[in-house]
């Protein structure tokens, strides 16, 4: 559960520069918002992760928007890529 976003963008940068595609404008001024912000709160906790942080949001909205999208979102998460149940995923998920 515990990601590094800024490392997170960099690679997601170097992804970029290894393959032909673009970014969307919004979404790269997005990351480096969240990058910059996840960089003010290392400062004063060094382990400080944003996406720890927002966890229990996520969580909230993948078990109850009606999205189609949040729905398969929920389900690769708990089922994953094999389509094998995950039952720490879930635990982790009700618990958030």
């Amino acid at each position: 559960k515990s990601i590094n976003f800024q490392e997170l963008a960099a690679d997601l940068a170097q992804i970029t520069f290894d393959y032909p595609f673009k970014i969307p404008p919004y979404f790269a001024l997005v990351i480096r918002a969240i990058s910059v912000l996840e960089g003010i709160a290392l400062v004063g906790n060094p382990n400080f992760a944003i996406i720890d942080e927002a966890y229990p949001y996520i969580a909230r909205r993948l078990m109850t928007d009606d999205s189609p999208r949040l729905k398969a979102a929920l389900r690769y998460m708990v089922y994953g890529r094999n389509g094998l149940f995950d039952a720490e995923k879930l635990i982790d998920l009700l618990q958030a």
